[in-house]
This record gives structure tokens, C-alpha cells and sequence, in this order.
């Protein structure tokens, strides 16, 4: 393995195949290790070894490294309470060269789950959402798919780019925001700035209005009460 390539090789599958930053964390202090102890197939090292290098705890360390196994980033197997665990680390670069690599390996197979997922929902919007909110799993993308279809496409992008300004970034949001514009018949982007315009001034008012009722009911002479006739 060269420490160099797997590395550029592991940020070019994070596009395909994202990991948790405490996985992150985990499979560069075992490349790390693997390393030092010479690019070895298979290496024992502590819990406690890792969890410090990677800066995890316990409980976190065990959740990241199962999801390395999961996504087949790595192997690991378990020794008992008081031995080691023995890993092996799945070459990277190797997996991104299909040819030398099972069609059943978990890398793969995400990143065909990965493209599945942009066919349904479309590349702009799988993009946006990867980039700026999270994962699209194919439950998110089915349910974008399906409001692309009742509403429009360039609907669902704008309200994806209203859950980031707002910094809501999970998807029930964004379906909140969709249900109500199927309610109000919202069709076009030009409706969504209208009402969004009107809200402004609505609040504006508002805002105006409690500022007049506290200088009023303070007594500040500039504000000028109307006379009820006895």
C-alpha cells in the first residue's frame, strides 16, 4: 500500500461513499498504524491505542468502527477481553480499480447505490443536497422525487436552499415547507418571493406597530392618542 495514494484514493471514494467524521478520524490512525507496522495484511492494535490517536471515546470508537466494516473500508476481528483485536485494512486504491475487485464488494455496490440515487433524483439536486445538508438516501431521494412530480424541480431546489439559509438541515424541514405550498397552490418560484415579500412587510408592521403601543403606553409625548368623546 502506498500511504500517499490510498489517501487520495479514500477522499475520492468519500464522494461516493461518505463517511461520519469519528470513521474518518478511526481509518486515519489505523492507516497510521498499518503503516508503521510496515503495510502488513492483517495487525493487532489496542482499543484504547485507537481511541486516542483518533481522539474518540469508547462508545464512539465501537460505532466508527463498525461502520468502517459495514461500508468495507476495513476487517476486523475480535481476540477476547484481554487481546488485541486484529484488523486489515481494505485497500483503497485497489477497490477503485474495478477490474481487480469483486461486484459484490460493500464499496462498490454503494457506489452503485450512489448513481441509482442521482438517476432518481437528478444531478442538481443530489448535488445541492450531498453538498450543503447530508447523505441522499433512496428513501430522501424517492420522497424528492415524488414532490418534483407534484411540484416542479426548480420548487424543490428552492426549498432546499431555504432550509440552508435557515441552517435547518434535515429533511423533514424541507417537506414541511413543500406540504405548505401544495396547500396554498404554490406553482412557481415567482409565487414563493411574493409571499415571502408580504411576510417581510406583514412583520415589519408588526414590529412597527408593537414599537408605537410601548411608546404610547409609556406616555412619550410625541405619540399623539386619540380623544374618545365622552
Amino acid at each position: 500500500m502506498n500511504y500517499l495514494k490510498e489517501i487520495n484514493a479514500f477522499y475520492n471514494q468519500l464522494e461516493v461513499n461518505p463517511l461520519s467524521g469519528s470513521a474518518n478520524s478511526l481509518w486515519h490512525a489505523l492507516l497510521h498504524i498499518n503503516n508503521k507496522a510496515g503495510w502488513k495484511k492483517e495487525f493487532t492494535v489496542a482499543a484504547s491505542v485507537l481511541c486516542s490517536k483518533a481522539g474518540l471515546s469508547d462508545g464512539t470508537f465501537k460505532r466508527a468502527r463498525n461502520e468502517l466494516k459495514q461500508k468495507g473500508y476495513i476487517i476486523h476481528k475480535a481476540r477476547g477481553s484481554n487481546l488485541s483485536a486484529v484488523y486489515e485494512m481494505i485497500s483503497v486504491q485497489t477497490i477503485m480499480d474495478y477490474s481487480a475487485f469483486r461486484n459484490d464488494s460493500p464499496l462498490v455496490k454503494q457506489k452503485k447505490k450512489q448513481k441509482e440515487v442521482v438517476q432518481v433524483v437528478g444531478p442538481n439536486l443530489h448535488s445541492f443536497y450531498e453538498q450543503n445538508i447530508g447523505t441522499v438516501t433512496p428513501f430522501i431521494a424517492e420522497m424528492m422525487k415524488e414532490w418534483c412530480e407534484e411540484l416542479s424541480e426548480e420548487l424543490v431546489m428552492e426549498a432546499l436552499k431555504i432550509a440552508v439559509r435557515q441552517n435547518k438541515l434535515f429533511f423533514q424541514y424541507i417537506d414541511g415547507i413543500l406540504r405548505q405550498w401544495k396547500q396554498k397552490g404554490v406553482r412557481k418560484i415567482a409565487e414563493v418571493k411574493e409571499g415571502v415579500e408580504s411576510h417581510s412587510k406583514e412583520s415589519l408592521r408588526d414590529k412597527n406597530k408593537r414599537i408605537f403601543d410601548k411608546l404610547r403606553d409609556k406616555g412619550d409625548p410625541w405619540i399623539t392618542v386619540p380623544r374618545t368623546e365622552s
